[in-house]
């Protein structure tokens, strides 16, 4: 992704999140800040038309880790999915290409939870469950209880 893609990432994620219950609005300042690629930090990768439009985007960000008390290995890198929207390309090829791109960049692991619409790609990508116990608390808001798949927020 680069600089001239925001406002088309942006207008592209700000329509992919209408279909959530619960989502935020982001200026393109925003998206800009949240996606634009800083190395060892953020990746974001887009997919343009023959025409040059931006029809799909995914991001991720990496972690590193010190090891303690392993005899071998001192670090680990993980990378986090992040936001992503599609029309284009299935979501599956999407998240592969952004798996394929972490390895790349030393990534040992890479994580994701069932919120948007990433069930579509856990069982096919062989992702396996860490744990079934992420609990959110939103000061002042008041809504009924929303399935993950209802959720198009990252909370970091």
């Amino acid at each position: 992704m680069a600089k001239e893609d925001v406002p088309q990432v942006h207008a592209l994620l700000a329509e992919y999140l209408k279909k959530f219950k619960l989502y935020e609005i982001y200026t393109e300042e925003r998206v800009a800040h949240m996606l634009l690629p800083r190395k060892d930090v953020i990746h974001t990768y887009v997919v343009t038309s023959a025409d040059g439009k931006v029809t799909d985007f995914i991001s991720f960000y990496i972690t590193d880790y010190t090891v303690l008390k392993h005899p071998s290995i001192k670090e680990s890198k993980s990378g986090y999915l992040y936001y992503y929207a599609f029309t284009k390309t299935p979501l599956a090829k999407l998240v592969n290409a952004a798996m394929h791109h972490a390895i790349k960049l030393g990534v040992d692991s890479f994580i994701t939870s069932d919120y948007m619409d990433n069930a579509q790609f856990l069982k096919e990508l062989n992702f396996k469950w860490l744990n079934d116990c992420q609990q959110v608390y939103l000061y002042n808001y008041s809504f009924r209880s929303i399935s993950s798949n209802e959720l198009g927020v990252h909370f970091i």
